[in-house]
Order: structure tokens, then sequence, then C-alpha cells
């Protein structure tokens, strides 16, 4: 009888998620999209940074988010709680507001007529681009002068996001003043250290002993 019970409540919640309209949440991940398009394809306003990357910049330097809300913002907006998506809505204006504060663009036109797996793909493989410039033209250029450890962190935490989306980064801790130790959701945890300024993920247990640089890892077709 038990069995049954359970069999039909399952059943039930599989209903109830194949009827929610998503409509509203794809059409604010469209417009999304198409401002971080449009910030990606701005170059020479901001340094060596495009606008995606420079308004990621902002956004982590505020200190105003965490690892959770970084994600679905920017890395995995498509894992979205369907039964939340109240939530979710909100977080997506929250970024077109950040790309339109730092940039001042326009907002882009309206399509409904794509998947929101597709866009949450799409999604990453630009932020995943749009960071690694970060790192590269910013990040270890400057020491890290302007980034603490703690913001260096939540960077490594979503770009490794954008790359393991179904192992994404739950938080992240900072260990000795110097480490990231990154905590994904299925309870994985791994370290990254600066060496010569530049981020490796390193043994869990020896600290010293490299495995790869994070770029390296970012760079690959296939990782994790």
């Amino acid at each position: 009888m038990l069995f049954y019970i359970i069999f039909i409540s399952y059943s039930f919640v599989i209903v109830l998620a194949d009827n929610i309209d998503l409509s509203e949440y794809i059409t604010e991940l469209y417009i999304t999209n198409g401002y971080m398009e449009k910030a990606y394809d701005m170059v020479g306003n901001h340094g060596n940074l495009n606008g995606l990357a420079y308004t990621i910049k902002t956004t982590i330097g505020r200190d105003a988010y965490t690892m959770d809300e970084l994600n679905f913002m920017f890395a995995i907006p498509d894992q979205a709680d369907v039964f939340d998506l109240k939530k979710y809505l909100g977080r997506q204006r929250i970024l077109q507001n950040e790309i339109f504060m730092a940039l001042r663009i326009d907002k882009p036109p309206i399509s409904r007529d794509v998947h929101w797996t597709e866009l949450g793909c799409n999604r990453r493989v630009i932020v995943r681009k749009a960071i690694i410039q970060l790192f590269v033209n910013d990040v270890y250029p400057t020491n890290g002068g302007t980034y603490s450890i703690n913001q260096k962190c939540l960077l490594i935490g979503l770009a490794l996001s954008t790359k393991r989306p179904l192992q994404y980064t739950e938080y992240v801790e900072v260990k000795n003043n110097c480490t990231c130790v990154i905590n994904n959701v299925k309870g994985i945890h791994s370290l990254y250290k600066e060496f010569d300024n530049e981020f490796y993920e390193v043994e869990y247990e020896q600290g010293c002993i490299q495995i790869q640089s994070l770029i390296e890892q970012l760079n690959m077709e296939t990782f994790g």
C-alpha cells in the first residue's frame, strides 16, 4: 500500500512539473543572454576586458551575492527549481540590471522560441570565456591586487560551475588566507592555490603538489 502511495505522489509531482508555465522564465533567460552577448562584444571601454568580463568583475567586487545566487545568475539558470520560479526570475532581472548599470546597453529583443537548456548551455560558454579573460587580463597581471581571496575563490567556483554544471560549486571556503576550497553539489572537495600568480588545482591532502592550472582546465573540451 505504501508503495502505491509513493508512486502516485511521485507521478503527481511529475505531472505538476510538466504543466508549469515556463514561458515567463524562458523570456527572462533570453533577455539576459541577449544582454550578455552584447556585453561580450563590447571592447575597448574597460581596458583589456570586454563588457561581460567587466560586469562579472563589478558584480563579484560588490560582495553582494552568495555562491548560489551567482550560480543561478551566470552559470546554471536552467537548473532553477520550477516550483519556485519567482525567486529565479528575480535573479535574472538582478543580473540584467547589473549589466545595464555597468555598461548602459539597450534591452535586447524578446523571443520564447527556444528551450531553456539551450539558453543555459549558451550562457555557460560565454561566461566561461569572460572569466578566463578576467583571470588572464586582470586578476593575474595585477597580482590580484583589487580582489580579495574570497572574491577569487568565488570566481573559481563560478568558472567551474560553467564547466561542470551537473557538479556545480555549492560553496567556497578560504583556507589559510591563500587557498580556495571548492565544494561541489556532489560533496566533492577540491583545492586551488596560487603559484607564481596563477591558480592551480592541488592535491587535497598535500596542498603543494600541483595537478593542473585553472585556465588549462577551463580550456579543456572535457574536464572532470
